[in-house]
């Protein structure tokens, strides 16, 4: 009777653990697909980009062997800048994500960027989150572009 007692816990507990898990995978999707994918790089909509991303985030990237910084404070101006000069993709991108860790409080997306217009793959992105108090925030990036 006490290893029947321990197994219907243990497997409650997992359930309660999966069904928690799929809720913040599906807010993490909608995180990135409304602030990011939208928001900055099909429709230059920098509003939902404040939701998604966390004030200190940044892009780290790699060019001529050099690691750089991207800041977010410096990535929405030149969005809005290009949106009011009519240089908005307008829906150029869509997006899979083949990859959705999540480790209670932190998290680790794929992000896979494809060109709509020639379905070919531009970039695969590497995603950090944090779940704050008011929800997931993406707090740094790392990426890949396709030649």
């Amino acid at each position: 009777m006490k290893k029947l007692i321990i197994f219907i816990s243990v497997f409650v507990f997992s359930v309660a653990l999966f069904a928690q898990n799929q809720t913040d995978k599906e807010a993490i999707k909608q995180i990135i697909q409304t602030g990011y994918v939208d928001g900055l790089l099909n429709y230059g909509d920098t509003k939902p980009t404040h939701n998604s991303f966390h004030p200190d985030f940044y892009i780290s990237g790699l060019k001529d062997n050099q690691l750089t910084k991207y800041h977010l404070s410096d990535w929405i101006p030149r969005v809005e800048k290009a949106k009011v000069d009519g240089k908005t993709p307008n829906m150029k991108f869509y997006v899979k994500f083949p990859i959705i860790e999540i480790t209670e409080k932190a998290a680790m997306v794929q992000l896979n960027i494809f060109d709509k217009a020639s379905d070919k793959q531009i970039f695969t992105d590497y995603l950090l989150l944090y779940k704050f108090d008011e929800g997931w925030k993406i707090v740094q990036k790392i990426y890949h572009r396709y030649q």
